[in-house]
């Protein structure tokens, strides 16, 4: 995935808390989906993410932004990727019940 062409760089808020309860597999494979894709739509150019946190009574939410230099994906296709990674994750862990 690694480009010499590309600027690679990343922000993470030092307010993430040490611990998290969450469905961490479907976060790092929903990011490396959209990462990868991004990757392979910019050849040359930038490749930003930045990692915030916003937390009130005892709940904590994880803003991640991804910032290019590409054409970028619609608020739309990002939501249609998200539903077929998450139905296809629903089916293999009913698949292993």
């Amino acid at each position: 995935l690694i480009s010499e062409q590309i600027t690679y760089s990343y922000t993470i808020d030092n307010n993430i808390p040490e611990y998290l309860y969450g469905d961490i597999l479907s976060i790092k494979e929903i990011l490396k989906e959209i990462i990868t894709e991004t990757i392979n739509n910019i050849k040359v150019g930038y490749l930003d993410i930045n990692v915030e946190v916003i937390s009130k009574d005892n709940l904590c939410r994880l803003i991640i932004i991804i910032k290019d230099n590409g054409n970028g994906y619609s608020v739309k296709e990002i939501e249609e990727q998200t539903k077929t990674y998450l139905s296809t994750l629903d089916k293999i862990k009913n698949l292993t019940k």
